[in-house]
C-alpha cells in the first residue's frame, strides 16, 4: 500500500470497505434473533475499538460532557440494525438491503424540512424514482412477514438518517474514534435487558465466531476503513462507493446463499443506486456553492 498514492490507497481501502459491508447481511440469515446479532456486534466492536484506543493511547474510554446525545445516537443505531437484520430475515437480503438504500430520499425530506424550503425539482425527480425502485420490489401475493421486513427495512433507513444526523452534531465536541465506542456500547448495553427475552440465543461455535467477525471485521474495521479513507478521498467518493453496498450485498447472497437474483430487483437496485448517487451529487453541488459563496 506504502508504494500507491494517497487516492490510489484510499480506493482500494474503500472499495473492500463496500464488499464488507455488503456481506454484513448475510449475517442475518444465521438462526439467531435480530436483538442477539445486534448486542454481540456492537459489544464485540466496542471491545476491539476500545482495544486499538489504547494501543494507540487516543484514551478512547473518556465519558464526554454531553454524554446524552451520545447515548441517544447508541439507542438509534441499536434500533436501526435490529430492524434491518429483522428485514434480511422475514424479507431477505435484496429487499432489505434496497430498502435500506433509500436513507438518502429520508435525507433530502429531513434536509428540506430543516432548511425551511421546497425540495429542488431535481431532489423530487431523484426521490420519485427512489419511490417507484421501492414499489417494484412489492407485489401483492407477498406473505404478510414480508411485508412486515419491508417496512422495517424502510424504517432502518428512517433511524439511519437520525443517527448520522444526531452523531454529526457530537462530533463537533468530541473524537470520531472515541464516538464510535462509545455509540456501540451504548447499543450494546441497551438490548441486554432484552436477550433474556429472546427464544433464539446463539448456542453454537460457529454461530458465536460468525457474531465475532461481524463485530470486529464488519463493524470495527469497516469504521477504520472508513476514516482512512476520508483522508484519502473526498466525502462523495466514499459515499458513492458505500451506495453499492445493496449491489455487493445481493450479488454476496445469489452466490453463497443461493437467493434468487430477480429481474425487478435487479432493475429497482439499479434505479435506487443512480438515484441515490444523483441526490448526492445535488448535495455535494449545494456545498460548492455555500464555500463560494
Amino acid at each position: 500500500m506504502k508504494l500507491l498514492s494517497a487516492p490510489s490507497q484510499g480506493l482500494i481501502a474503500i472499495n473492500l470497505l463496500a464488499v464488507i459491508v455488503g456481506s454484513s447481511a448475510l449475517f442475518g440469515t444465521i438462526n439467531v434473533s435480530p436483538l442477539w446479532i445486534v448486542a454481540s456486534r456492537c459489544g464485540f466492536a466496542a471491545i476491539a475499538l476500545f482495544i486499538v484506543g489504547v494501543i494507540k493511547g487516543n484514551q478512547a474510554w473518556t465519558l464526554p460532557a454531553k454524554w446524552l446525545p451520545v447515548f441517544q445516537t447508541g439507542v438509534i443505531l441499536a434500533c436501526h440494525w435490529v430492524l434491518f437484520f429483522y428485514a434480511v430475515q422475514h424479507a431477505g437480503i435484496a429487499i432489505a438491503t434496497l430498502t435500506f438504500a433509500t436513507f438518502p430520499l429520508f435525507t433530502l425530506i429531513f434536509q428540506a424540512w430543516q432548511q425551511n424550503r421546497k425540495p429542488y425539482i431535481a431532489e423530487i425527480m431523484c426521490g420519485l424514482i427512489i419511490i417507484g425502485a421501492v414499489s417494484l420490489l412489492m407485489s401483492p401475493e407477498q406473505q404478510s412477514t414480508s411485508i412486515l421486513g419491508f417496512m422495517a427495512g424502510i424504517a432502518s433507513a428512517i433511524t439511519f438518517v437520525a443517527f448520522s444526523h444526531i452523531s454529526q452534531q457530537c462530533k463537533t465536541y468530541m473524537r470520531g474514534d472515541q464516538l464510535i465506542v462509545l455509540q456501540n456500547a451504548s447499543a450494546a448495553l441497551v438490548l441486554i435487558p432484552f436477550l433474556f427475552h429472546t427464544s433464539r440465543t446463539p448456542h453454537h461455535v460457529a454461530e458465536w465466531s460468525s457474531l465475532i467477525a461481524l463485530g470486529v471485521i464488519n463493524t470495527a474495521l469497516v469504521f477504520k476503513l472508513y476514516y482512512y479513507s476520508l483522508e484519502r478521498l473526498s466525502a462523495s467518493v466514499c459515499s458513492g462507493f458505500i451506495a453499492l453496498e445493496p449491489v455487493y450485498a445481493i450479488l454476496l447472497a445469489w452466490v453463497i446463499c443461493h437467493q434468487p437474483l430477480h429481474a425487478t430487483v435487479a432493475l429497482s437496485g439499479f434505479m435506487i443506486f443512480l438515484s441515490s448517487l444523483g441526490i448526492m451529487k445535488i448535495e455535494q453541488s449545494k456545498q460548492l456553492k455555500l464555500r463560494a459563496s
